[in-house]
C-alpha cells in the first residue's frame, strides 16, 4: 500500500517501500502511513516530521537527535523517544508517550492520552482530556490540564500541577521520592501508595512519620520520602481526600501448569501455545527447550523431497538479524536456506517432537555449515565455525533470559576424507570436550552424535562413531544410527527429505531415552558366514549388476539386517543398496573402468558386523549421454547410458547431449526445467514437458518433436526440422533454423519460426505467429478465434481450412463479414473469427497469397 511524503501540504513522493521512505524524509515533510500496514516498529530520524496514521495505530520511534516531532490531527500512534531533549507534540486522539532515559517535553493535546516520562528531567502535559501522566526517574514536571487526570509520581523528584477536573494524584513513598503539589482542589484525591500497611495520616504519626503545616504548606514524611502540598492545610486532608492504597503483592516469579513450571514473562511469549495469562493480564510460559545444532550439509538440510514438519512452538535463533524468530524452512539465518531453495533438515522435525513430548516449546540455534570439516569446530585447529556457533548460543539465552542450552547435536563427517577412523574419533572426542567446557553447557548437557549416510563412502567416519558408541561411559552421550535412512543424490552422501525427516525422530527418541534414563538392551554385532572374498562380479560401464548378500550374514539376537558396501578405492563411487531386497546394487559410470575390491557389511540398526568383499571388475563401454554443468556445454558432469538417467542427474538450467539414438526412449517425460538438450545429425526424438517442466531448449541438428504441457511454456528448436506442440496455457515457441512445424493449441499463443520454410498454425485462442527468414505457412482454421501474423512476405502462403463455402478467394472475398485497412493492419472477419496481417496494405491482397482446404 502507497506511502506518502507531503511538503507544503502537497504529496511529492509516493513509495512502497517504508524503508525508502523514511530515508528520503527532509526537515518539515509529512509521511503519511494511512494506507500501508505497518507491522513493526520504525524508526524517525529527522528533526521537525509530522507523521499522519488514519489507518491502523502504528509504532514509531524517535531517534536520538531529533527536536521536535509532531502527530498530526486525526493520527493514531505509539510514540517513544529514544534520545535527549527531544519535544513531541500530540493531537485530540488517545495515543500512547513513552519518553526516552533523558530530557523529554511531551504535550498530549485534547485526547485522552497515556504520557509515561520514562528517565530524564521531563516536562509532561496532559492538556484536554482524561490523561494518565507517569513521571518516571528524574526531575519531572507534570501538568494534568483539563479532565479527570491520574497523575503518578513513582521516582525522583517530582513537580505536579493536576489542573482543572476532579484528579488523583497517585503518590509512591516506597523509597526516597520527593513530590510537590501545587494546585490540590478539593475536587482532587491523593493516593499514597507504598507506606507498608498505613490506613490514615493518624497512622503515619504513630509510626513515626510526620504530617505538619509548615507556612500555607503541609508537609507528610513517610521514612525517607516526602510529599509538599502547597496553599493546602491539615483541615483540607480529609479521609475521603486522602486515601492510602495497599501496593499490590509482586506477582510469583513462578508458577506450576501440571508438572511444568511457568515463569512470569515481559509480555506475550511468541510461540503458539504452552503459554499462561493471568487474570491480572500477566503472561507466564515454561523456558524454551535450547536446541543447539552443529554440523555440515545434511544438518543444513540438502533436500526438498519430504514434509515440510512444523509447529507453532518451534522458535529459531536469527543470528543475521539477533532476533527470535518462528521456525521456518525458508529463513536464511535461521536454516541457511531462503524461499525456493528451502530445504528438509531434521533439527526441525526433531524440536516438533520435543514440544510435543516435553510440553515446552523449542528454541534452535543452528549455524551448521555445508562442507565444513571438523577443524573448523575446534578451538584447537581453525575453529572459527564453533566460535558463530558458541557465540549464538549465548545471544540467543541472552534474548529468552536462559543461562544454559539443553541439548547439543552434530552430524558432520562428510568433509573429512582422507582422515583415518582413529583420528576422527579422536577429533570428535575433543569436541565433545569442548562442548561441555562452554559456558552456556550445564554439566549434564545432552549431547547426540549422527551417523552419516551409509550409502555413501562414509565407512571411515561411522567407523569413529561407532568406535566411540562402543567405549562411552557418559551417560549423557548419544549416538543416533543412521541405518535404513536413504539417499536421492547420486553419490548418495546426502539424505533424502523423508529420511531426514525421519532422522530428526530417532534423534528425538534418542534424546528422550538420554533424558529418561533410557539402557538399550545388550546386543550383539551381526557376523559374516563366510570370511574373505567370496566372489568375482564384472559389469559394464553404465549397466547394473545386482547381488543378493544376506544369506552371507546372521544375528545371534534375530535382529533385522542392513546391508551395505563401500569400494576400496574411495574416490569412485558405484556400490548402491536396495534394503527392500537384500540387494548390493553396482551402477559403475562412464569412465570407471578397472578392478575394485567390494566390500560388504551387515548392521542390525545399532552396531555394524561381519565384512565381506568380491573382486569386481568394470569393462568399458561407449557412452550415450553426456551431461554439462550449464548450457553453454562447457564442464562436463558425467556421462550415461539413457537419457532418463542423465536427466535424474540434473537441475534447472544443465546441458545434455544424445550421442546415440539408443540412449532414448519412444517418448521422454522432461522431469527437470530449463534443460538445454543438444542431438547431433541423424538423432530424433519425442518428448513431453512433465508437470515441473515450463522450459525446454534443443541444439543441434537433430529432429526434435516436442508437446507442452497445461502451463505457459517456453521452448525453443535447434537447427534441425522441430515439430512443436503448446498444449493449453499462454506458449512461446521458437522453431530454430530448420523446417519447423509449430502449433500453438489452446491459448493465446506466440509463435516465431525462425529460418527455414516453417508451418504455424495458432490454435484456438488470440495468437501472434512471425514466420521469419523462408517461405512460411500460416495455418487459420474455423474456431480458431483470431490470429495475427506478423510478416507476411511474398512467398508464404496463408492456409483456410475448414470455412464453409470459402474454397477461393473470391469466395474468401464473398463470405467475409468485413475486409478492411486499420491503421498499418488488414483484417478479415469471418463470423467469430478474425484474420489479422500486421504492416500489409488491404489492397495488396490477392488469390496468390491464399491455400483453401
Amino acid at each position: 500500500m502507497p506511502i506518502l511524503i507531503r511538503r507544503a501540504g502537497a504529496a511529492v513522493q509516493t513509495y512502497t517501500d517504508l524503508v525508502l521512505a523514511l530515508k528520503n524524509l527532509i526537515a518539515g515533510d509529512t509521511l503519511d502511513v494511512s494506507d500501508h500496514v505497518a507491522t513493526d516498529i520504525f524508526t524517525i530520524a529527522v528533526n521537525n516530521v509530522t507523521l499522519q496514521n488514519t489507518g491502523a495505530p502504528v509504532t514509531v520511534q524517535i531517534a536520538a537527535g531529533v527536536g521536535t516531532f509532531t502527530l498530526a490531527a486525526g493520527a493514531t500512534a505509539v510514540v517513544q523517544a529514544e534520545g535527549p531533549d527531544t519535544t513531541i507534540h500530540g493531537n485530540d486522539i488517545g495515543n500512547d508517550f513513552f519518553g526516552g532515559a533523558a530530557r523529554d517535553r511531551i504535550n498530549g493535546g485534547a485526547g485522552a492520552e497515556t504520557i509515561d516520562g520514562g528517565g530524564g528531567d521531563d516536562l509532561l502535559y496532559g492538556g484536554g482530556g482524561d490523561d494518565v501522566l507517569i513521571a518516571g526517574a528524574g526531575r519531572d514536571q507534570l501538568f494534568g490540564g483539563s479532565g479527570t487526570d491520574l497523575l503518578i509520581s513513582d521516582q525522583g523528584m517530582n513537580r505536579l500541577w493536576s489542573g482543572a477536573g476532579a484528579d488523583v494524584l497517585e503518590l509512591h513513598v516506597d523509597a526516597d521520592q520527593n513530590t510537590i503539589v501545587f494546585d490540590f482542589t478539593p475536587e482532587d484525591t491523593i493516593r499514597i501508595v507504598g507506606h507498608g500497611g498505613l490506613t490514615s495520616l493518624a497512622d503515619v504519626v504513630a509510626a513515626g512519620g510526620k504530617v505538619y503545616e509548615s507556612g500555607a504548606n503541609t508537609i507528610i514524611r513517610i521514612g525517607e520520602a516526602q510529599i509538599q502540598l502547597r496553599d493546602t492545610t491539615l483541615a483540607d486532608l480529609t479521609p475521603e481526600r486522602v486515601v492510602f492504597v495497599q501496593p499490590p503483592p509482586p506477582p510469583p516469579a513462578e508458577i506450576m501448569v501440571g508438572e511444568v513450571a511457568y515463569r512470569l514473562r515481559d509480555g506475550e511469549p511468541p510461540h503458539e501455545n504452552f503459554k499462561f495469562q493471568d487474570a491480572a493480564g500477566r503472561w507466564y510460559s515454561p523456558d524454551y527447550f535450547v536446541l543447539v545444532a552443529g554440523g555440515q550439509s545434511n544438518m543444513v538440510g540438502s533436500s526438498k523431497t519430504g514434509d515440510y514438519i512444523m509447529n507453532g512452538d518451534v522458535m529459531a535463533y536469527d543470528w543475521l538479524n539477533d532476533r527470535i524468530v518462528a521456525g521456518d524452512y525458508g529463513s536464511v539465518p535461521a536454516t541457511g536456506r531462503e524461499g525456493a531453495s528451502a530445504r528438509n533438515n531434521l533439527y526441525f522435525p526433531m524440536a516438533v517432537e520435543l514440544t510435543e513430548a516435553l510440553d515446552r516449546p523449542v528454541l534452535v540455534v543452528n549455524r551448521a555449515v555445508s562442507g565444513s570439516r571438523i577443524d573448523t569446530w575446534l578451538d584447537t585447529q581453525l575453529g572459527h565455525n564453533w566460535a558463530a556457533l558458541s557465540d549464538d548460543v549465548t545471544q540467543a539465552l541472552a534474548h529468552v533470559g536462559q543461562a544454559s542450552a539443553d541439548a547439543f547435536i552434530w552430524l558432520q563427517g562428510e568433509s573429512d576424507y582422507p582422515l583415518k577412523t582413529s583420528v576422527y574419533a579422536g577429533y570428535v572426542q575433543e569436541l565433545i570436550a569442548q562442548v561441555r567446557a562452554t559456558g552456556w553447557a550445564p554439566d549434564d548437557l545432552d549431547i547426540l552424535m549422527g551417523e552419516l549416510s551409509r550409502e555413501s563412502a562414509n565407512y571411515v567416519q561411522n567407523g569413529a562413531y561407532q568406535m566411540l558408541e562402543l567405549a562411552n561411559t557418559d551417560a549423557d552421550l548419544g549416538f543416533v544410527s543412521s541405518a535404513g535412512l536413504g539417499s536421492n543424490d547420486r553419490d548418495g552422501v546426502h539424505f533424502s527429505g523423508q529420511s531426514l525427516n525421519a532422522f530428526g525422530t530417532r534423534f528425538a527418541q534418542a534424546l528422550l531415552d538420554l533424558r529418561n534414563g533410557v539402557v538399550a538392551d545388550p546386543n550383539s554385532a551381526p557376523t559374516s558366514l563366510v570370511t574373505g572374498t567370496v566372489g568375482s562380479l564384472t559389469v559394464v560401464e553404465g549397466q547394473e549388476l545386482r547381488v543378493h548378500v544376506a544369506d552371507y550374514f546372521s544375528d545371534a539376537d534375530g535382529d533385522a539386517l542392513f546391508y551395505y558396501s563401500y569400494l576400496s578405492r574411495r574416490a569412485v563411487q558405484l556400490t548402491f543398496e536396495d534394503q527392500a531386497t537384500d540387494e548390493i546394487v553396482l551402477r559403475p559410470g562412464f569412465g570407471s573402468a578397472g578392478t575394485y575390491k567390494v566390500f560388504v557389511y551387515a548392521n542390525d540398526y545399532d552396531l555394524d558386523g561381519g565384512l565381506i568383499s568380491f573382486d569386481l571388475t568394470v569393462t568399458k563401454a561407449t557412452p550415450l549421454i553426456d551431461t554439462y554443468n550449464s548450457r553453454d556445454f562447457t564442464q562436463k558432469l558425467s556421462s550415461f547410458a539413457a537419457f532418463d538417467a542423465g536427466m535424474a542427474s540434473l537441475s534447472t538450467n544443465k546441458g545434455i547431449d544424445i550421442l546415440d539414438q539408443a540412449a532414448l526412449a519412444a517418448t521422454t517425460t522432461l522431469t527437470v526445467d530449463s534443460l538445454h538438450i543438444r542431438g547431433g545429425a541423424g538423432i530424433s526424438g519425442n518428448f513431453v514437458l512433465g508437470d515441473a517442466a515450463l522450459r525446454a531448449y534443443f541444439l543441434g541438428q537433430a529432429t526434435f518433436s516436442v508437446t507442452g504441457n497445461g502451463r505457459d511454456n517456453y521452448i525453443v528448436g535447434g537447427d534441425g526440422d522441430s515439430i512443436m506442440r503448446g498444449g493449453a496455457g499462454l506458449d512461446r515457441l521458437y522453431g530454430g533454423m530448420g523446417h519447423d512445424m509449430l502449433t500453438g493449441d489452446a491459448g493465446n499463443d506466440q509463435l516465431f519460426g525462425g529460418a527455414g520454410d516453417d508451418r504455424l498454425w495458432g490454435g484456438t485462442g488470440s495468437d501472434i505467429v512471425t514466420g521469419g527468414a523462408g517461405n512460411d505457412t500460416f495455418v487459420f482454421q474455423q474456431g480458431d478465434n483470431a490470429l495475427r501474423i506478423e510478416d507476411y512476405t511474398l512467398g508464404d502462403t496463408i492456409a483456410l481450412q475448414g470455412f464453409a463455402d470459402i474454397d477461393s478467394y473470391a469466395t474468401l472475398m464473398a463470405q467475409a463479414d468485413r475486409v478492411y485497412q486499420s491503421s498499418t493492419r488488414t483484417i478479415i472477419d469471418l463470423g467469430d473469427d478474425r484474420l489479422m496481417l500486421s504492416n500489409f496494405q488491404v489492397g495488396n491482397l490477392s488469390a496468390d497469397m491464399f491455400h483453401f482446404a
